[in-house]
């Protein structure tokens, strides 16, 4: 898969624009005392320090590392969600630094890092020369997830150190966790370090002072009743594009559209139709057994969509479509949540809604996130207690504080403009989905990808293309289970 440059744009716009705030404690600032007298309750208001327990994790304070560095490797564009030099009275900023400062002076470690380009092969090479040489150089690694990384044999299967790091806590990414697992091997894992998790998630952004002139139907409340379908999206659509200029033509510079797509915010149309690709099987592996006429059928729905209705435009090519949002002439825009960042001067109203419904149907509504970095251990760390006791801890804070300064105050109090958008944005999270084969994607051919990019090549007879790619499918994915068998048998 080639990977979007917006990826690396909207990281550097997150670190750019995020906003200064107060800290955000726990979501319940006061507590109810019941001890004591008989029939008493003191419902003072208790203070954060008082609220929160000494530590978030269960790692206690048995731990000294006695002044020892913790280097990480991180990509470049990465660094501002990883590491901060100082604090500089933004509220990301310094709770990513505060983070930091804490573990560092609990566990007496100093956090260092080594910077590395966006660079799949330069990763691989860099990695794989540390852990031959057995050089100690890091102590965790963050690659990106597509680059395929985990399955070079670099890293320590991280369930060997379940009793440092629990990954039954919520600042561990299960539903990403799980699906990293085969064989009782897992070799990366996402926690709430990796904010890619909520700023690389789809949704669908409306302007709503368009939908007000135009007199259409709410979203929110299309949501809420669970009318919010594709069918009801592209009737939408279609009611909103004019030619505005009358030249018999439809562009983005000059006329007004129902919705744009790119390649990631398409690719997300069959996951959140409810569509998953491969189904887990009694030894633990995975089988593909999605390929049937129901398949087919939504394949057609979404080509036709995307291809039939003139309200939607298609592109690789994002910047017109961010200008017509910004001045009123795209009603739908879908992109990850990342680009709040970048509307929050628009002059106009907008809102959020999760991407539709397949038909109503389906049981829920399910979000898509087009990509994450991960957590390892390289083979070659030097203490690799250390290193799971830092990771623990450093997820621990960043899921009761780094997190909420992003996600809580930062989008939902800065960016979202109202209380309906607020729901919506905790519903897009809550919904946040992942398959197998999309966690697995370096090593599975990229199967979860490939059918819409045959939907954004104007392929219409999916049949006949899937025919020729089946057995290669295939093929990768025995592949992927062999390996990991092998690495079980040897121990």
């Amino acid at each position: 898969m080639k990977h979007p440059s917006r990826i690396t744009a909207l990281v550097c716009l997150l670190a750019a624009g995020l906003l200064a705030s107060t800290s955000c404690g726990s979501a319940d600032d006061t507590k109810t005392d019941t001890t004591g007298t008989a029939g008493a309750v003191d419902t003072t208001p208790q203070t954060e320090a008082e609220t929160m327990p000494a530590f978030l994790d269960s790692l206690g304070d048995d731990y000294d590392f006695g002044g020892e560095t913790f280097n990480m490797l991180i990509r470049d564009t990465c660094k501002p969600e990883l590491i901060v030099e100082e604090a500089i009275g933004e509220v990301y900023n310094d709770s990513v630094y505060d983070r930091n400062r804490k573990i560092m002076e609990r566990f007496n470690v100093e956090i260092t890092y080594q910077g590395l380009a966006d660079d799949g092969a330069t990763w691989h090479k860099q990695i794989s020369s540390s852990v031959m040489a057995n050089d100690g150089a890091y102590d965790a690694v963050f690659p990106d997830y597509w680059w395929g990384v985990e399955t070079g044999g670099y890293f320590l299967n991280l369930l060997d150190y379940d009793e440092i790091m629990d990954f039954e806590q919520p600042w561990w990414t299960s539903g990403w966790n799980d699906n990293a697992e085969i064989y009782g091997q897992m070799y990366s894992a996402v926690g709430a370090m990796c904010i890619n998790i909520y700023s690389n998630t789809e949704a669908v952004f409306f302007s709503q002072s368009l939908l007000n002139e135009l007199d259409l139907e709410s979203p929110y409340d299309l949501v809420r009743s669970r009318k919010w379908t594709l069918e009801k999206l592209s009737e939408l659509c279609a009611e909103a594009s004019t030619d505005l200029n009358g030249d018999g033509v439809y562009d983005m510079s000059d006329d007004r559209y129902g919705m744009y797509y790119d390649l990631q915010s398409g690719r997300a149309l069959f996951p959140s139709s409810g569509w998953i690709t491969s189904t887990q099987q009694a030894d633990g592996g995975y089988a593909y057994e999605f390929w049937n006429e129901d398949f087919v059928q939504l394949y057609d729905t979404i080509y036709d969509f995307l291809w039939n209705n003139t309200g939607v435009l298609y592109s690789t090519d994002a910047s017109p479509a961010y200008t017509a949002f910004l001045n009123n002439r795209l009603l739908f825009l879908s992109q990850g949540l990342g680009i709040t960042t970048g509307l929050r001067d628009m002059d106009t109203d907008y809102g959020i809604v999760p991407y539709p419904l397949r038909d109503e149907n389906q049981e829920d509504y399910v979000s898509y996130n087009y990509g994450t970095y991960y957590i390892a251990i390289p083979k070659s760390a030097s203490n690799p207690e250390k290193s799971a006791v830092i990771l623990e801890a450093l997820n621990a804070e960043s899921y009761y504080h780094v997190k909420d300064a992003y996600f809580e105050i930062n989008m939902k109090e800065k960016f979202s403009r109202d209380e309906d958008t607020q729901e919506m944005l905790d519903l897009i999270i809550d919904n946040l989905r992942f398959d197998f084969t999309f966690v697995n994607e370096a090593a599975t051919g990229s199967i979860i990808m490939y059918f819409f990019d045959q939907v954004a090549g104007k392929n219409a007879n999916i049949s006949s293309a899937y025919e020729k790619r089946q057995k290669a499918f295939q093929a990768q994915l025995e592949k992927l289970f062999e390996t990991y068998a092998d690495t079980a048998e040897q121990g």
